[in-house]
């Protein structure tokens, strides 16, 4: 239901995540003629049974999505997703197994749904893998559900910043658990979320990933501030130094196309025309996120507690939304837009402006990557140009090969 009690014709709501300070909003509804919306992020929960220390959701309520607002998003979706054919939505949270209940009616309504009015939808679901059972298995085969499971690395750093709230780590459950999660789903990513406490583990954790059977594996940097540690910095490049080696090696021995973020992405953008378009992300732009009282935010890192702010506030599925803040999103060059530390930056090409909602959580400026990612990322830019330089020329019928699968991709 709504959570408001003004006129839905003024469009003007309370919105609790701004401690429900009324909120008014300009324009009906976005302008899918200049830029439609073809993927929503979904905050189905805000109940989680973890409490990882960097988590970037801040305090979150416990409670869930109701099964009118749910359906309310995907109308939404479908309503402005414009010339689009096929619609994407991520379900996030929290963690999204805990609203298992809703999700049952929701997934076959929605694909249904979207079916029937020629837009079929991909669903997929970020979870950590701490509480799938056989039940979630034969759902999810059941109706297509893709997933993505959070996962740190090797038990020693699963453990130190993944627990359960009582303190227990989450490795050991994990592990239990995959089997049945690689069963459902075998090209699951396993993400991975780096910090300067656990980089000494970076390459024997990439090796964990390898040894346990995922066919993908992404990084992804937290707590930036603490990467301006010259040691850790060094540390970083040997340990990721190792783990290209590896990469390249495994590839090699299984005869097997393996996806290791950021390489290939960076091998995806050194083959794009230089004219392209380059887009760091699609927040605010081609996705948003729908928080659980129906709010509109450019994505999943903004319906947080944490420097939470009314101009990020995109509209609600309800209706009603700002076109004018969406088109602060709307630049064609990102790095263009980050200032002249960006601009001259050679690593840009890998980084395009780094995550401008962890900008916003660290500087408290979208447009300003904390000076320790900036670090990190141009030592992860030099170490993969150099890996590809080498491996091009040495090893020039693999690395053909290597562009050749990573064309056709996993799907």
């Amino acid at each position: 239901m709504m959570i408001t009690t003004i006129p839905k014709s003024q469009y003007i709501y309370k919105v609790p995540l701004l401690g429900n300070r009324p909120i008014s909003f300009p324009d009906a509804e976005p302008d899918s003629i200049q830029l439609p919306i073809a993927h929503i992020d979904m905050d189905i929960t805000e109940r989680c049974n973890l409490a990882c220390t960097y988590c970037f959701k801040g305090k979150l309520s416990g409670k869930p999505m109701d099964i009118e607002t749910a359906r309310q998003a995907v109308k939404f979706l479908v309503r402005n997703s414009g010339h689009y054919s096929e619609l994407g939505i991520s379900l996030v949270g929290g963690e999204p197994l805990l609203a298992f209940e809703l999700l049952k009616e929701w997934v076959p309504w929605t694909t249904r749904y979207c079916y029937q009015r020629g837009k079929p939808v991909k669903i997929g679901i970020t979870t950590n893998g701490t509480i799938f059972e056989k039940k979630h298995h034969d759902f999810f085969r059941k109706w297509g559900v893709s997933l993505h499971l959070s996962f740190d690395g090797c038990p020693e750093v699963q453990n130190r910043h993944r627990k359960f709230r009582d303190g227990r780590g989450t490795a050991e459950t994990i592990e239990k658990n995959l089997p049945l999660i690689f069963s459902c789903w075998r090209t699951i990513h396993a993400r991975s979320t780096v910090t300067s406490e656990t980089v000494d583990k970076l390459a024997e954790s990439y090796r964990y990933f390898c040894n346990l059977g995922f066919l993908k594996v992404a990084f992804a940097f937290a707590e930036s501030d603490k990467w301006l540690n010259t040691e850790k910095l060094h540390i970083f490049k040997d340990q990721f130094n190792e783990i290209l080696e590896e990469h390249w090696k495994q590839m090699k021995s299984r005869k097997q196309y393996l996806v290791l973020s950021p390489f290939d992405s960076y091998v995806e953008r050194l083959n794009k025309k230089k004219t392209e378009n380059h887009f760091g992300c699609g927040a605010g732009r081609g996705s948003v996120l729908v928080d659980i009282h129906g709010f509109l935010w450019p994505c999943h890192r903004f319906s947080s507690s944490l420097r939470v702010h009314k101009n990020l506030l995109l509209g609600s599925i309800w209706g009603g939304f700002n076109n004018r803040i969406r088109n602060a999103y709307n630049y064609q060059y990102q790095h263009k837009h980050f200032g002249i530390r960006c601009v001259r930056c050679k690593s840009k090409q890998i980084c395009c402006g780094t995550c401008i909602a962890a900008n916003w959580q660290e500087s408290d400026n979208l447009l300003r990557p904390p000076l320790g990612y900036c670090k990190a990322i141009r030592i992860l830019h030099i170490v993969t140009s150099r890996h590809i330089k080498k491996i091009s020329k040495t090893d020039t019928v693999f690395f053909n090969q290597f562009l050749r699968w990573q064309k056709r991709k996993l799907q």
